[in-house]
């Protein structure tokens, strides 16, 4: 038979004569549908959000590392590394030993030695009143300016009329001004019930050795809200006086069942590492019954010792100036 090509021309044909019809969008079939209620369930699931928002974290903070602190492409690591090195100690407390001035001699011992910034573990002094506060601040003072060195001392500061007790950091300079003079915001639940809280409010100092300095007190550091406002300051330095469990002074029931000496001090320095990852300063840590040393505004470890009880440390650091972060 003859078949009018022309007549069906536009109709496809599929050998035997069949028709096929074309579908230009499959988009609202039920399967289609189905298909993006399921997709839209998963993007949607907490554990997927917290996976991709990880992956992200790590790959921008590898490649920030990489490329920033350690330079992507291959340099000669003298166009890096640092010109010049600041000794920075560290004086951790005696079990049992309550002597204001045992301290001071251990402070001027590190001075001697050329540290240029020193600070205490956590609480190592008691103040009962005005005069030895007076005579606390009078012999750190006199270490500071003899030797040119700043000096972050703490104590246990029960010198106020109204029966208050402060766990305090006081940073003096080389000239004799008090740079910080800080209560801690954050006290450990149990632990530290005598005590009474500062504000939560970072104080900041600018200082020509050291840039901008800031202090907080150990347990201070697990609370984002007061440490990210060193970021708002662009604090170069930061200090932490910490003790594992407070110090011996202000032992309970509850410290003895969980002793200092437990995986506490571990956990707690490698989250007080993070902060400055994510505020771009460099840290000095000095721990009673803890982990003592330095690190830098992209998380490197200068160094990390186990400091338990009754020493001096000293170390050579690097400083640099604050780098931004997205955090």
């Amino acid at each position: 038979s003859d078949i009018d090509a022309g007549s069906n021309s536009d109709a496809p044909i599929l050998g035997n004569g069949v028709n096929v019809e074309t579908t230009e969008n499959n988009d609202n079939s039920p399967q289609s549908r189905n298909f993006k209620k399921l997709m839209a369930i998963q993007l949607t699931n907490p554990v997927i959000i917290y996976l991709i928002a990880m992956f992200f974290v790590i790959v921008y903070g590898s490649i920030r590392y990489s490329t920033t602190y350690i330079p992507f492409y291959q340099r000669n690591i003298e166009s890096y590394a640092a010109h010049s090195l600041v000794k920075v100690g560290c004086v951790i407390g005696a079990n049992n030993n309550f002597e204001n001035k045992y301290y001071v001699d251990r402070t001027e011992e590190l001075a001697r030695n050329g540290s240029k910034f020193i600070l205490w573990s956590e609480s190592l002094a008691l103040v009962n009143d005005t005069a030895q506060y007076n005579d606390l601040e009078l012999g750190i003072n006199n270490i500071s300016q003899m030797y040119k060195t700043y000096i972050g001392f703490t104590y246990a500061d029960a010198s106020s009329d109204n029966g208050l007790i402060y766990n305090k950091l006081t940073v003096v300079s080389p000239d004799g001004n008090i740079l910080i003079n800080y209560a801690k915001a954050h006290l450990v639940p149990f632990v530290e019930s005598g005590i009474t809280a500062g504000p939560n409010i970072l104080q900041t100092s600018a200082t020509s050795d050291f840039g901008t300095i800031g202090g907080a007190i150990c347990f201070d550091y697990n609370f984002p809200s007061l440490i990210s406002q060193s970021s708002k300051n662009n604090v170069d330095f930061m200090v932490q006086p910490s003790d594992t469990w407070v110090s011996f002074k202000f032992r309970t029931l509850l410290i003895t069942l969980f002793s200092s000496s437990g995986p506490v001090a571990g956990y707690h320095f490698r989250t007080n590492s993070i902060r400055p990852i994510e505020n771009g300063f460099t840290l000095i840590r000095c721990n009673h019954y803890g982990t003592s040393g330095a690190w830098g505004p992209y998380g490197q470890p200068y160094v990390a010792v186990e400091t338990v009880d009754d020493l001096i440390i000293s170390f050579q650091i690097p400083l640099h100036k604050r780098v931004k972060t997205v955090y």
